[in-house]
């Protein structure tokens, strides 16, 4: 059963995303932008994976088919340029052939919507529905597609636009003679060549070259466990760097002592610079998994802070209908709704390399300067495979714990999943994941003996194997 999840349809190349099912999901989408648009227009990016180009070909023709005008991207992009196209244009929608982070294995189907942001729940809801309803009538028409005679489409240059906007709205073309050296991690991902549009030779890109197993790690996914290759570099070269997911909407940043800069710092970063150099005002928007640290940093420079569940489509419903200057969420998605109404890797990364050259400061002065202020949050992370039953059992008694070793649970939040408060301060979350067949558990803590053993205590508990 084809099902969305916190941001589109992903699944295993060849299982369940193939070519039938692709073709299923695209003539369900022409159903719902016809009728809700008039002469509806929309434009189809991909990513770099396997066979991503032909299932945007694919997509465009049977778009192209059901009497919609469509774009497709001339070449791979990131997901941003899919929505910047989409704003620009004043189109009616879009799509992006994308599997985001997910391992090599998968691929997936991102719905843009007519602002140029992640589809709602309710979008991506109906969009299920017609599935359902408009399947037998697919297996009637689907003899007639061909991914190999696609046609009845525009190919477009998209990227070009996109990354001068980027230029325009981060102010960062009038500092580019003055700056540093920056190091780009692009993960064999959709923001290959970028970095160098905007930056010339002042951009060092590695892992820049196409390789649908996205070595060495078999995923796109920029994580404290997956960038050694942008630390080494960033070490080797005393630069300081970034890393960017496979469709560009997620951002991590390293140090020039190779020393990585999770996603909440580089939100509170961003945050700073609103602050200070932006005569920008509004809430700021986080999903319930970010740090502590971000909340803090927000409430200290006068912003209101808005906590949802995992997935910018929730955070997105905030920077269109409730003034968030900026949102963001723990796996390094962060968007700011000046530029877009969508998370971006390449704008924010302008973004801090202009703060860290308005401030005269490295990452790691800038970061030592916010914990200075505002204490430690040492934040963990852990993904564990788990049967379907397990999962449940979890999930049915997480919500009733009254300590975990010797923390003591003073207050459980139930926005999305569980996230178990501590006294004294410090937390527990746990929550099946939306995209990936995992359960999720964070904790934060002002140490890192603290934070693991809150996690250690977690998996005794309920006899989940820990191997950290």
């Amino acid at each position: 059963m084809i099902k969305f999840g916190t941001d589109g349809w992903r699944a295993r190349i060849g299982q369940e995303f193939t070519f039938d099912n692709v073709g299923l999901v695209n003539l369900a989408y022409s159903r719902y932008i016809k009728k809700n648009f008039k002469n509806p227009e929309v434009v189809v990016g991909y990513d770099t994976r396997f066979l991503s180009d032909e299932f945007a070909k694919f997509s465009a023709s049977v778009l192209a088919h059901e009497d919609i005008k469509v774009f497709l991207s001339e070449k791979f992009c990131p997901t941003p340029a899919v929505s910047f196209f989409i704003g620009s244009q004043k189109l009616s929608g879009g799509i992006a052939i994308t599997a985001s982070h997910n391992p090599y294995q998968f691929n997936g189907y991102k719905v843009r919507e007519w602002f140029g942001g992640p589809a709602s729940p309710e979008t991506t809801s109906e969009i299920e529905r017609i599935i359902q309803e408009i399947k037998p009538e697919w297996d009637e028409k689907k003899s007639k597609f061909k991914y190999e005679e696609s046609g009845g489409y525009k190919t477009e240059d998209i990227v070009s636009p996109y990354v001068e906007a980027v230029v325009r709205d981060s102010e960062v073309r009038g500092v580019l003679k003055k700056i540093d050296t920056f190091v780009f991690d692009l993960m064999h991902g959709a923001c290959i060549g970028l970095p160098s549009m905007i930056f010339g030779k002042k951009a060092v890109e590695i892992r820049n070259t196409l390789n649908p197993l996205f070595p060495d790690y078999g995923k796109p996914e920029p994580t404290p466990y997956t960038l050694l290759p942008l630390q080494q570099t960033c070490k080797k070269l005393r630069k300081d760097g970034f890393a960017f997911d496979g469709d560009g909407d997620r951002i991590y940043a390293c140090t020039k002592t190779g020393k990585i800069i999770d996603a909440h710092r580089v939100f509170a970063m961003l945050i700073e610079y609103i602050s200070k150099y932006r005569n920008v005002k509004g809430k700021v928007y986080k999903t319930v998994t970010a740090s502590d640290l971000v909340e803090k940093v927000a409430n200290f420079y006068g912003f209101e802070v808005v906590t949802t569940p995992v997935g910018f489509k929730h955070l997105i419903k905030g920077m269109i209908e409730d003034n968030a200057v900026i949102a963001g969420e723990e796996s390094g998605g962060i968007g700011i709704s000046y530029h877009l109404k969508e998370r971006d890797s390449l704008f924010c990364s302008c973004l801090v390399i202009k703060y860290s050259f308005e401030e005269g400061k490295d990452f790691s002065s800038l970061i030592s300067r916010i914990e200075k202020k505002f204490g430690k949050h040492i934040y963990l992370r852990q993904d564990f495979h788990i049967s379907d039953e397990k999962k449940q059992e979890v999930m049915d008694k997480a919500g009733n714990l009254e300590n975990i070793d010797k923390f003591k649970v003073e207050t459980i939040e139930t926005i999305d999943g569980y996230k178990i408060r501590f006294k004294g301060g410090g937390f527990l979350l746990v929550r099946p994941s939306g995209t990936e067949p995992v359960l999720r558990v964070y904790a934060e803590t002002d140490s890192e003996q603290k934070t693991k053993k809150i996690i250690s205590s977690f998996c005794k508990i309920f006899g989940i194997e820990n191997r950290e």
